[in-house]
Protein backbone atom coordinates (compact mmCIF):
# COMPACT_ATOMS: atom_id res chain seq x y z
CA UNK A 1 0.00 0.00 0.00
CA UNK A 2 1.90 3.09 -1.01
CA UNK A 3 1.26 6.41 0.35
CA UNK A 4 -2.16 7.46 -1.82
CA UNK A 5 -2.93 10.63 -3.02
CA UNK A 6 -6.57 11.11 -1.54
CA UNK A 7 -7.48 11.72 1.84
CA UNK A 8 -9.87 9.21 2.37
CA UNK A 9 -7.24 6.42 1.19
CA UNK A 10 -4.52 8.48 3.38
CA UNK A 11 -6.79 8.12 6.55
CA UNK A 12 -6.91 4.49 5.83
CA UNK A 13 -3.24 3.55 5.68
CA UNK A 14 -3.14 5.82 8.89
CA UNK A 15 -5.00 3.33 10.49
CA UNK A 16 -3.83 0.26 9.29
CA UNK A 17 -0.28 1.49 10.31
CA UNK A 18 -2.38 2.44 13.41
CA UNK A 19 -3.30 -1.20 14.28
CA UNK A 20 0.06 -2.74 13.45
CA UNK A 21 1.60 -0.36 16.14
CA UNK A 22 -0.85 -1.28 18.84
CA UNK A 23 -1.89 -4.76 17.86
CA UNK A 24 1.13 -7.53 18.61
CA UNK A 25 1.23 -9.68 15.68
CA UNK A 26 -2.01 -11.05 14.93
CA UNK A 27 -5.24 -12.67 17.04
CA UNK A 28 -8.74 -13.76 16.08
CA UNK A 29 -10.04 -10.69 18.27
CA UNK A 30 -8.86 -8.12 15.89
CA UNK A 31 -9.29 -10.65 12.93
CA UNK A 32 -13.48 -10.61 14.26
CA UNK A 33 -13.69 -7.34 14.41
CA UNK A 34 -12.02 -6.49 11.01
CA UNK A 35 -13.85 -8.74 8.81
CA UNK A 36 -17.37 -10.03 11.13
CA UNK A 37 -18.19 -11.95 8.27
CA UNK A 38 -14.74 -14.00 8.27
CA UNK A 39 -11.36 -13.45 7.65
CA UNK A 40 -11.71 -16.54 4.93
CA UNK A 41 -13.84 -14.22 3.00
CA UNK A 42 -11.57 -11.48 2.34
CA UNK A 43 -9.15 -12.64 -0.60
CA UNK A 44 -12.40 -13.47 -3.01
CA UNK A 45 -13.89 -10.04 -1.68
CA UNK A 46 -10.48 -8.15 -2.71
CA UNK A 47 -10.57 -10.18 -6.13
CA UNK A 48 -13.89 -9.86 -7.49
CA UNK A 49 -14.24 -5.73 -5.85
CA UNK A 50 -17.21 -7.37 -3.74
CA UNK A 51 -18.02 -7.45 0.11
CA UNK A 52 -17.51 -4.65 2.32
CA UNK A 53 -13.93 -3.18 3.05
CA UNK A 54 -12.80 -3.56 6.94
CA UNK A 55 -14.07 -0.54 8.85
CA UNK A 56 -10.61 0.24 10.17
CA UNK A 57 -10.48 3.74 10.60
CA UNK A 58 -13.56 3.28 13.00
CA UNK A 59 -11.76 0.28 14.09
CA UNK A 60 -8.55 2.02 15.14
CA UNK A 61 -10.61 5.09 16.43
CA UNK A 62 -11.97 2.81 18.77
CA UNK A 63 -8.94 1.28 20.29
CA UNK A 64 -7.21 4.75 20.52
CA UNK A 65 -10.63 6.28 22.40
CA UNK A 66 -10.58 2.69 24.64
CA UNK A 67 -14.57 1.46 23.32
CA UNK A 68 -15.52 -0.22 26.31
CA UNK A 69 -17.54 -2.70 23.85
CA UNK A 70 -13.84 -4.02 22.24
CA UNK A 71 -12.79 -7.78 23.77
CA UNK A 72 -10.94 -7.32 26.34
CA UNK A 73 -7.79 -8.72 25.29
CA UNK A 74 -7.88 -6.20 22.41
CA UNK A 75 -7.85 -3.14 25.58
CA UNK A 76 -5.57 -4.69 27.64
CA UNK A 77 -2.81 -5.90 25.59
CA UNK A 78 -3.49 -2.04 23.51
CA UNK A 79 -3.36 -0.54 26.53
CA UNK A 80 0.55 1.00 26.81
CA UNK A 81 0.31 1.09 22.90
CA UNK A 82 -2.68 3.61 22.15
CA UNK A 83 -0.57 6.90 21.59
CA UNK A 84 1.49 5.30 19.16
CA UNK A 85 2.01 7.79 16.14
CA UNK A 86 1.29 6.45 12.86
CA UNK A 87 2.07 9.81 11.20
CA UNK A 88 5.66 9.74 11.99
CA UNK A 89 5.63 5.86 11.68
CA UNK A 90 4.46 6.73 7.56
CA UNK A 91 7.38 9.19 7.10
CA UNK A 92 10.13 6.81 8.34
CA UNK A 93 8.92 4.15 6.78
CA UNK A 94 8.38 6.02 3.04
CA UNK A 95 11.94 7.61 3.70
CA UNK A 96 13.26 4.01 4.45
CA UNK A 97 11.29 3.01 1.40
CA UNK A 98 9.20 0.27 3.62
CA UNK A 99 5.94 -0.24 2.23
CA UNK A 100 2.31 -1.59 4.11
CA UNK A 101 0.78 -3.87 2.39
CA UNK A 102 -3.18 -5.57 3.72
CA UNK A 103 -5.56 -8.13 2.64
CA UNK A 104 -6.97 -4.83 0.54
CA UNK A 105 -4.24 -4.67 -1.81
CA UNK A 106 -3.16 -6.24 -4.77
CA UNK A 107 0.12 -8.12 -3.59
CA UNK A 108 -1.06 -9.17 -0.68
CA UNK A 109 -0.19 -12.93 -0.65
CA UNK A 110 -2.95 -15.19 -0.98
CA UNK A 111 -0.81 -18.31 -0.54
CA UNK A 112 -0.93 -17.07 3.56
CA UNK A 113 -4.50 -16.82 3.19
CA UNK A 114 -5.10 -20.11 1.62
CA UNK A 115 -2.16 -21.34 4.34
CA UNK A 116 -4.25 -20.28 7.08
CA UNK A 117 -7.42 -21.13 6.09
CA UNK A 118 -5.98 -24.99 5.95
CA UNK A 119 -5.17 -24.58 9.83
CA UNK A 120 -8.88 -24.39 10.58
CA UNK A 121 -8.61 -23.48 14.14
CA UNK A 122 -5.57 -26.29 14.71
CA UNK A 123 -3.78 -23.27 16.32
CA UNK A 124 -1.53 -23.01 19.07
CA UNK A 125 -4.01 -23.96 21.64
CA UNK A 126 -5.75 -26.60 19.52
CA UNK A 127 -2.10 -28.15 18.61
CA UNK A 128 0.53 -28.85 21.06
CA UNK A 129 3.02 -29.28 18.60
CA UNK A 130 2.84 -25.56 17.25
CA UNK A 131 4.24 -22.56 19.34
CA UNK A 132 3.18 -19.33 18.48
CA UNK A 133 0.17 -17.18 18.05
CA UNK A 134 -1.78 -18.61 15.25
CA UNK A 135 -4.13 -16.21 13.97
CA UNK A 136 -3.76 -15.15 9.93
CA UNK A 137 -1.85 -11.59 9.65
CA UNK A 138 -3.76 -8.83 8.95
CA UNK A 139 -0.99 -6.47 8.13
CA UNK A 140 2.39 -6.41 6.83
CA UNK A 141 5.65 -4.21 6.43
CA UNK A 142 7.53 -4.97 3.05
CA UNK A 143 10.93 -3.89 1.54
CA UNK A 144 12.29 -4.74 -1.39
CA UNK A 145 11.44 -4.69 -4.89
CA UNK A 146 10.21 -7.82 -5.44
CA UNK A 147 6.16 -8.49 -5.40
CA UNK A 148 5.30 -10.59 -2.21
CA UNK A 149 2.64 -12.12 -4.10
CA UNK A 150 3.80 -13.41 -7.07
CA UNK A 151 7.04 -14.45 -5.53
CA UNK A 152 5.41 -16.69 -2.96
CA UNK A 153 3.07 -18.24 -6.09
CA UNK A 154 6.20 -20.83 -6.70
CA UNK A 155 8.03 -20.60 -3.73
CA UNK A 156 9.70 -23.38 -1.06
CA UNK A 157 10.73 -22.61 2.22
CA UNK A 158 14.62 -23.63 3.09
CA UNK A 159 14.87 -23.97 6.90
CA UNK A 160 17.67 -25.01 9.87
CA UNK A 161 20.17 -24.95 12.31
CA UNK A 162 22.87 -21.62 13.22
CA UNK A 163 25.58 -23.77 13.26
CA UNK A 164 25.41 -26.02 10.68
CA UNK A 165 28.01 -28.49 9.65
CA UNK A 166 30.28 -28.49 6.13
CA UNK A 167 26.88 -31.00 5.19
CA UNK A 168 24.18 -29.02 6.35
CA UNK A 169 25.79 -26.07 5.10
CA UNK A 170 26.87 -27.38 1.46
CA UNK A 171 23.33 -29.23 1.17
CA UNK A 172 21.30 -26.20 2.48
CA UNK A 173 23.45 -24.47 -0.56
CA UNK A 174 22.95 -26.87 -3.38
CA UNK A 175 19.25 -27.47 -2.90
CA UNK A 176 18.32 -23.96 -2.62
CA UNK A 177 20.70 -22.96 -5.32
CA UNK A 178 18.63 -25.91 -7.77
CA UNK A 179 15.27 -24.86 -6.75
CA UNK A 180 16.04 -21.32 -7.50
CA UNK A 181 17.79 -21.97 -11.16
CA UNK A 182 14.34 -23.99 -11.48
CA UNK A 183 12.46 -21.17 -11.02
CA UNK A 184 11.41 -20.81 -7.42
CA UNK A 185 11.42 -18.44 -5.03
CA UNK A 186 13.51 -19.44 -1.76
CA UNK A 187 11.89 -18.23 1.35
CA UNK A 188 13.84 -18.06 4.98
CA UNK A 189 13.84 -16.31 8.31
CA UNK A 190 17.14 -14.11 7.80
CA UNK A 191 18.78 -15.95 10.31
CA UNK A 192 22.35 -17.34 10.35
CA UNK A 193 23.58 -20.12 9.56
CA UNK A 194 21.55 -22.47 7.28
CA UNK A 195 18.61 -19.64 6.62
CA UNK A 196 21.71 -17.19 5.32
CA UNK A 197 22.98 -20.01 3.05
CA UNK A 198 19.85 -20.54 1.61
CA UNK A 199 19.04 -16.87 0.84
CA UNK A 200 22.85 -16.26 -0.48
CA UNK A 201 22.30 -19.44 -2.61
CA UNK A 202 19.20 -18.00 -4.25
CA UNK A 203 20.70 -14.59 -4.81
CA UNK A 204 24.08 -16.17 -6.16
CA UNK A 205 21.80 -18.21 -8.44
CA UNK A 206 20.01 -15.35 -10.12
CA UNK A 207 16.61 -16.29 -8.03
CA UNK A 208 14.68 -13.94 -5.64
CA UNK A 209 14.46 -15.06 -2.23
CA UNK A 210 11.68 -13.73 0.80
CA UNK A 211 13.45 -13.07 3.95
CA UNK A 212 10.73 -13.09 6.88
CA UNK A 213 12.26 -11.02 10.04
CA UNK A 214 11.35 -11.17 13.88
CA UNK A 215 11.71 -7.57 14.26
CA UNK A 216 11.05 -4.28 12.60
CA UNK A 217 12.08 -3.45 9.27
CA UNK A 218 14.12 -0.99 10.48
CA UNK A 219 16.01 -2.96 13.35
CA UNK A 220 19.32 -4.49 12.13
CA UNK A 221 19.45 -8.19 13.17
CA UNK A 222 21.00 -9.84 12.66
CA UNK A 223 23.35 -7.03 12.55
CA UNK A 224 26.08 -8.74 10.36
CA UNK A 225 23.03 -9.27 7.85
CA UNK A 226 22.17 -6.38 6.75
CA UNK A 227 24.73 -6.35 3.30
CA UNK A 228 22.65 -9.69 3.08
CA UNK A 229 18.96 -7.98 3.27
CA UNK A 230 20.36 -5.10 1.04
CA UNK A 231 21.14 -8.12 -1.87
CA UNK A 232 17.57 -9.83 -0.98
CA UNK A 233 15.79 -6.33 -1.33
CA UNK A 234 16.97 -6.57 -4.81
CA UNK A 235 14.82 -8.83 -6.37
CA UNK A 236 13.31 -9.80 -3.60
CA UNK A 237 11.51 -9.14 -0.55
CA UNK A 238 12.05 -8.62 3.42
CA UNK A 239 8.88 -8.63 5.46
CA UNK A 240 7.69 -7.98 8.81
CA UNK A 241 4.82 -7.98 10.60
CA UNK A 242 6.46 -5.72 13.44
CA UNK A 243 5.92 -2.21 13.60
CA UNK A 244 9.06 -0.23 13.07
CA UNK A 245 11.66 -0.20 16.04
CA UNK A 246 9.95 -3.49 17.46
CA UNK A 247 12.98 -5.77 18.35
CA UNK A 248 13.35 -9.73 18.17
CA UNK A 249 12.61 -11.88 20.82
CA UNK A 250 11.94 -15.26 21.28
CA UNK A 251 8.00 -15.53 21.01
CA UNK A 252 8.54 -13.44 18.15
CA UNK A 253 10.81 -16.03 16.48
CA UNK A 254 8.06 -19.03 16.99
CA UNK A 255 5.48 -16.35 15.84
CA UNK A 256 7.34 -15.08 12.99
CA UNK A 257 7.62 -18.98 11.93
CA UNK A 258 4.10 -19.55 10.77
CA UNK A 259 4.77 -16.70 8.27
CA UNK A 260 8.00 -18.60 7.00
CA UNK A 261 5.90 -21.96 6.47
CA UNK A 262 2.81 -20.28 4.76
CA UNK A 263 4.44 -18.36 2.26
CA UNK A 264 5.50 -21.68 0.42
CA UNK A 265 3.85 -24.75 -0.55
CA UNK A 266 6.49 -26.35 1.51
CA UNK A 267 9.10 -26.41 3.86
CA UNK A 268 12.22 -28.24 3.81
CA UNK A 269 14.48 -28.15 7.14
CA UNK A 270 18.30 -29.15 6.30
CA UNK A 271 19.77 -29.89 9.29
CA UNK A 272 18.71 -29.44 13.23
CA UNK A 273 18.87 -31.10 15.97
CA UNK A 274 16.08 -32.40 18.58
CA UNK A 275 14.98 -28.72 19.84
CA UNK A 276 15.78 -26.64 16.95
CA UNK A 277 13.22 -23.75 16.37
CA UNK A 278 13.36 -24.97 12.57
CA UNK A 279 11.31 -27.75 13.90
CA UNK A 280 8.52 -25.22 14.62
CA UNK A 281 8.65 -24.22 11.55
CA UNK A 282 8.16 -27.36 10.11
CA UNK A 283 5.46 -27.98 13.07
CA UNK A 284 3.44 -25.30 10.97
CA UNK A 285 4.09 -26.86 7.78
CA UNK A 286 2.30 -29.94 8.74
CA UNK A 287 -0.82 -28.31 10.12
CA UNK A 288 -1.28 -25.85 6.89
CA UNK A 289 -1.19 -28.83 5.12
CA UNK A 290 1.90 -27.52 3.17
CA UNK A 291 4.70 -30.12 2.31
CA UNK A 292 7.30 -31.43 5.37
CA UNK A 293 10.39 -31.73 4.00
CA UNK A 294 13.82 -33.09 5.59
CA UNK A 295 17.27 -33.62 4.27
CA UNK A 296 18.74 -36.87 5.52
CA UNK A 297 21.79 -37.00 7.50
CA UNK A 298 24.53 -39.02 9.43
CA UNK A 299 22.79 -41.10 11.97
CA UNK A 300 25.70 -40.68 14.43
CA UNK A 301 25.68 -36.48 14.30
CA UNK A 302 23.62 -34.35 16.54
CA UNK A 303 22.68 -31.94 14.26
CA UNK A 304 20.96 -34.90 12.29
CA UNK A 305 18.93 -36.15 15.31
CA UNK A 306 15.71 -33.80 14.53
CA UNK A 307 15.12 -34.98 10.90
CA UNK A 308 15.82 -38.54 11.20
CA UNK A 309 13.23 -38.23 14.22
CA UNK A 310 10.94 -36.58 12.15
CA UNK A 311 11.33 -39.21 9.23
CA UNK A 312 11.25 -42.13 12.06
CA UNK A 313 7.71 -40.51 12.68
CA UNK A 314 6.17 -40.42 9.33
CA UNK A 315 5.74 -36.87 9.62
CA UNK A 316 8.49 -35.39 6.86
CA UNK A 317 9.28 -36.87 3.82
CA UNK A 318 13.62 -37.38 2.96
CA UNK A 319 15.07 -35.10 -0.11
CA UNK A 320 17.89 -33.98 -0.80
CA UNK A 321 17.55 -33.34 -4.61
CA UNK A 322 15.82 -30.18 -6.23
CA UNK A 323 13.94 -32.86 -8.25
CA UNK A 324 12.32 -34.59 -5.34
CA UNK A 325 10.98 -31.10 -3.84
CA UNK A 326 9.43 -30.14 -6.68
CA UNK A 327 7.40 -33.74 -7.08
CA UNK A 328 6.39 -33.27 -4.04
CA UNK A 329 5.24 -29.55 -3.83
CA UNK A 330 3.59 -29.96 -6.92
CA UNK A 331 1.50 -32.88 -5.46
CA UNK A 332 1.06 -30.63 -2.40
CA UNK A 333 0.06 -27.92 -4.35
CA UNK A 334 -2.23 -30.02 -6.43
CA UNK A 335 -3.40 -31.65 -3.15
CA UNK A 336 -4.29 -28.00 -2.14
CA UNK A 337 -6.04 -26.70 -4.95
CA UNK A 338 -7.47 -29.34 -7.10
CA UNK A 339 -11.22 -30.75 -7.13
CA UNK A 340 -11.41 -34.40 -6.70
CA UNK A 341 -11.05 -36.51 -9.89
CA UNK A 342 -13.70 -36.71 -11.95
CA UNK A 343 -13.54 -40.84 -12.05
CA UNK A 344 -14.10 -41.42 -8.67
CA UNK A 345 -16.47 -43.44 -7.65
CA UNK A 346 -19.26 -42.01 -5.70
CA UNK A 347 -21.23 -44.28 -3.11
CA UNK A 348 -25.37 -42.58 -2.52
CA UNK A 349 -25.96 -39.00 -2.69
CA UNK A 350 -26.69 -38.58 0.80
CA UNK A 351 -23.98 -36.19 3.29
CA UNK A 352 -21.33 -37.37 5.27
CA UNK A 353 -19.63 -41.44 5.12
CA UNK A 354 -22.35 -42.23 2.01
CA UNK A 355 -21.08 -39.21 -0.15
CA UNK A 356 -17.70 -40.64 0.62
CA UNK A 357 -15.36 -41.54 -3.05
CA UNK A 358 -14.09 -44.77 -3.22
CA UNK A 359 -10.77 -43.15 -2.41
CA UNK A 360 -12.60 -41.23 0.46
CA UNK A 361 -13.65 -44.36 1.96
CA UNK A 362 -10.33 -46.20 1.56
CA UNK A 363 -8.48 -43.48 3.61
CA UNK A 364 -11.61 -42.90 6.01
CA UNK A 365 -11.00 -46.65 6.70
CA UNK A 366 -7.11 -46.83 7.57
CA UNK A 367 -7.37 -43.10 9.61
CA UNK A 368 -6.59 -43.69 13.45
CA UNK A 369 -9.40 -44.44 16.05
CA UNK A 370 -9.68 -41.68 19.13
CA UNK A 371 -7.38 -42.93 21.70
CA UNK A 372 -5.90 -45.64 19.31
CA UNK A 373 -3.01 -46.17 17.32
CA UNK A 374 -1.89 -45.73 13.68
CA UNK A 375 -3.28 -43.11 11.87
CA UNK A 376 -0.36 -41.26 10.95
CA UNK A 377 0.31 -40.28 7.33
CA UNK A 378 2.79 -43.01 6.96
CA UNK A 379 0.30 -45.82 8.28
CA UNK A 380 -2.45 -44.83 5.99
CA UNK A 381 -0.01 -44.63 3.16
CA UNK A 382 1.45 -47.94 3.44
CA UNK A 383 -2.20 -49.44 4.44
CA UNK A 384 -3.72 -48.16 1.23
CA UNK A 385 -1.18 -48.55 -0.70
CA UNK A 386 -2.54 -44.85 -2.68
CA UNK A 387 0.81 -42.37 -3.67
CA UNK A 388 1.31 -39.65 -0.63
CA UNK A 389 -0.10 -37.23 -3.35
CA UNK A 390 -3.30 -38.84 -3.46
CA UNK A 391 -3.75 -39.67 0.38
CA UNK A 392 -2.65 -35.74 1.56
CA UNK A 393 -5.01 -34.91 -1.35
CA UNK A 394 -8.09 -37.36 0.65
CA UNK A 395 -7.11 -36.45 3.69
CA UNK A 396 -8.02 -32.88 3.23
CA UNK A 397 -11.36 -33.56 1.49
CA UNK A 398 -12.40 -36.02 4.73
CA UNK A 399 -11.01 -32.96 6.92
CA UNK A 400 -13.50 -29.99 5.52
CA UNK A 401 -16.30 -32.29 5.36
CA UNK A 402 -15.64 -33.55 9.19
CA UNK A 403 -14.91 -36.68 8.85
CA UNK A 404 -11.93 -37.03 10.49
CA UNK A 405 -9.62 -34.47 12.53
CA UNK A 406 -5.87 -34.04 13.37
CA UNK A 407 -4.58 -35.49 16.83
CA UNK A 408 -0.72 -34.56 16.55
CA UNK A 409 0.75 -36.26 14.11
CA UNK A 410 -2.19 -38.77 13.94
CA UNK A 411 -5.78 -38.63 11.50
CA UNK A 412 -8.57 -40.05 13.58
CA UNK A 413 -12.18 -40.65 12.56
CA UNK A 414 -14.45 -38.13 14.24
CA UNK A 415 -17.44 -40.44 14.90
CA UNK A 416 -15.10 -43.08 16.13
CA UNK A 417 -16.43 -46.15 14.31
CA UNK A 418 -15.09 -49.07 13.60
Amino acid sequence: MSPAGTTKDRQNLLAWIYLRQTIEASNADILNLLWPEGWENRLEDRDTGEGVPPDVRGLASRIRHRDPSLPRRILESTATRVDCDPEAELDAATAAGFRLVTPQDQEWPETLDHAFARIDDRGSDQNSAVRGLAAAPFALWLRGNGNLRNLSRQSVTVVGTRQPNAYGAQLSTQLSTDLALEGYSIVSGGARGVDRCAHTAALRAGGASIAVLACGLDVDYPRQHLGLFNQIAESGVVVSEYALGTHPARHRFLTRNRLVAGLSAGTIVTQAANRSGALNTLNWAEVMLNQPMVVPGPVDTALSQGVLHRLRDGRAQPVWTASHVRELVEASSQFNAEAPEQQAMVFGSGTGVQSMSLNQVTVYDAAGLPGGGGGTLRDIQQETGLSIRLVMRTLKELDKQGLITREGERWVRVDGEA
